[in-house]
């Protein structure tokens, strides 16, 4: 299937970087086939790499992580 419409670009705001199994599976999944059709697009995890490292190996998360979190997103939807 292509598709015919000029400069298509697609933020993607996901929960997690590749490494969580969620973002990975409902959004990553699908980027072959987007730059197989020349549809450009932008991924902005709402958590990066060291949150999910200190939720995988101390089975929680903390504070300033989540914090550092939501001021990044809310940057990412002003600039949008």
């Amino acid at each position: 299937m292509m598709i015919n419409e000029k400069n298509i670009s697609i933020l993607f705001l996901t929960k997690y970087t590749r490494n969580g199994a969620s973002s990975r599976y409902r959004s990553f999944q699908c980027l072959p086939y987007l730059k197989n059709n020349n549809i450009y697009y932008n991924i902005s995890p709402l958590f990066d790499e060291s949150y999910l490292k200190n939720y995988y190996q101390f089975g929680r998360s903390f504070l300033n992580d989540i914090v550092k979190a939501f001021i990044g997103r809310l940057l990412v939807s002003k600039n949008k």
